[in-house]
Parts: structure tokens; sequence; C-alpha cells
């Protein structure tokens, strides 16, 4: 097989798991944020 071949759904895995990972962050902070205000 090419390198291309096997390069590029290994890049496509990546992005799917790496796009999610930054908005589920992204959210959780903005919560912890909203929450710890909250409390304070």
């Amino acid at each position: 097989m090419l390198p291309a071949s096997i390069g590029m759904p290994l890049t496509g895995m990546i992005l799917l798991y790496l796009f999610p990972g930054i908005v589920v962050g992204y959210v959780a902070k903005c919560l912890w944020r909203t929450i710890e205000g909250a409390s304070n």
C-alpha cells in the first residue's frame, strides 16, 4: 500500500478524535466557570 493511503484514514481518525475533544473541553471550561461563579 502507498503511505498516503495509510496516512489518510489515520489523519481522519485523529481529527475525528481531536475536534470533539476540543469542543467538549471548551464547553466544560465554560460550564465550570459558570458553576464556580455561581457558587462564590
